[in-house]
């Protein structure tokens, strides 16, 4: 987890062509990650089109999070999400996904893991680390590193998510949702009980993000 410093003002429709213009490219995940903080840095929160895609999705009733998609591209996808407090986003994984997690107001707790394996209906998973994000804080998954993680908001919170490719057609059966694993130290490898595939983003308390 780092924390963004201050950067020259982006307005939401800058970011969003900035970030199409990185999925587009040849950079590596060091590269996009820095690239990708640089652009959330400079992302204005008070930026109308982003108080409004906010204000669109805490319009209806939820129980824990509301995604829209802002960008979707065959390399680049770019998501919203608003969390209630106590809201959670249940395990799951991004397969052969790069993804940048970004806090833009309130407090999200993520829970990360690698994936070890698969015995039967369980999944074998190693606790890499819990970060607690705040305003201008991120954090970020890899294919093979943390690309299994839970999401929290201890505190109503705004979410700005990029992943690096989307999810591709030919890797849909490699998605897994988990039931919460016991509690974990770093490095522990634990089991996690699969449960059915994941319904479409934006659907309250069900998606996956």
């Amino acid at each position: 987890m780092l924390t963004l410093s201050a950067g020259p003002p982006m307005q939401l429709t800058e970011f969003l062509t900035a970030c199409l213009a990185l999925g587009q490219s040849v950079l590596d995940s060091s590269e996009k990650n820095a690239a990708l903080v640089a652009l959330a840095t400079a992302l204005q929160r008070d930026d109308p089109a982003l108080r409004s895609a906010c204000a669109e999705l805490m319009a209806p009733e939820f129980s824990d999070y509301m995604a829209k998609e802002l960008l979707s591209d065959r390399t680049c996808k770019v998501l919203l999400v608003v969390m209630r407090a106590g809201g959670v986003i249940g395990l799951h994984n991004h397969p052969r996904q790069y993804g940048f997690i970004c806090c833009l107001d309130g407090r999200v707790r993520v829970d990360a893991y690698d994936t070890l394996g698969q015995e039967g209906d369980m999944g074998l998973l190693r606790f890499c680390s819990s970060v607690s994000l705040g305003p201008g804080e991120h954090t970020d998954l890899l294919p093979e590193e943390r690309n299994v993680h839970r999401l929290e908001a201890t505190e109503p919170a705004v979410v700005i998510d990029v992943f690096m490719p989307p999810l591709l057609e030919e890797n849909r059966t490699l998605c897994r949702r988990y039931e919460d694993p016991p509690p974990a130290r770093p490095r522990e490898v634990v089991r996690a009980k699969i449960v059915p595939p994941p319904t479409a983003l934006g659907q309250p308390a069900t998606g996956s993000t």
